[in-house]
């Protein structure tokens, strides 16, 4: 034995007498029983070096997060609501959107323009009148003033009936009269079966021998 492994057994002896079973040298000297020897404790202050892998990583900052959103909201949170219980529970279900009322509007009837065919003209010096045969048309507008429009332009004019045929609205209508009227002094007249139209020349002494 060498001087330096004596000095060793001498120490560990010394150490053994002095903290009885509580040594450290006790605790981890080869027994001639056989069992084995105790690992060596990890000394303090030295870095553990751990591999940490990117999946594990992020499940650690998932969990983190599901934590704090938790806390803060307690039951109201997302997180809570639809994570997975320990006690085995399936995940709380998503809502369902419920339709609370549905609202039935009625179409509007559809509204057709059917073209005035049948109308004749008068020359009478100051004004040409165009007339418009519409059998009880009086009487099937009744009071609506609206029910019976004119528009005059200087070389136009456009007439509308509406009511007298259900869903139709009959129409009139020059884009280029034979010569220019006065919109202004222009006017329409609802009889008993006909619509008059009264255009007020604008050269009197010019006599109409055509509409357009």
């Amino acid at each position: 034995m060498s001087m330096e492994d004596e000095e060793r057994a001498n120490a560990l002896e010394d150490s053994i007498k002095q903290k009885a079973g509580k040594s450290y040298y006790y605790a981890h000297e080869k027994r001639d029983t056989g069992e084995l020897r105790a690992p060596d404790p990890e000394p303090e202050g030295k870095l553990i070096k751990k591999t940490v892998s990117v999946e594990s990583l992020g499940e650690s900052l998932e969990a983190s997060a599901l934590d704090d959103n938790i806390a803060m909201k307690k039951d109201q949170s997302y997180y809570y609501a639809h994570a997975r219980r320990e006690t085995g529970e399936a995940p709380a279900p998503m809502p369902v959107p419920v339709v609370l009322a549905r609202e039935t509007r009625p179409t509007a009837p559809t509204i057709e323009a059917k073209a005035i065919q049948s109308y004749s003209f008068l020359d009478e010096d100051e004004v040409v009148k165009i007339y418009v045969p519409l059998e009880g048309v009086k009487e099937a507008v009744g009071q609506k003033k609206e029910a019976v429009c004119s528009s005059f332009g200087e070389k136009t004019l456009e007439l509308t009936v509406s009511g007298y045929e259900e869903g139709k609205v009959l129409k009139l209508g020059f884009a280029s009269l034979f010569e220019e009227i006065v919109p202004e002094e222009s006017k329409h007249r609802v009889l008993a079966n006909k619509v008059v139209l009264a255009l007020k020349k604008k050269k009197k002494n010019i006599s109409w021998n055509r509409l357009v």
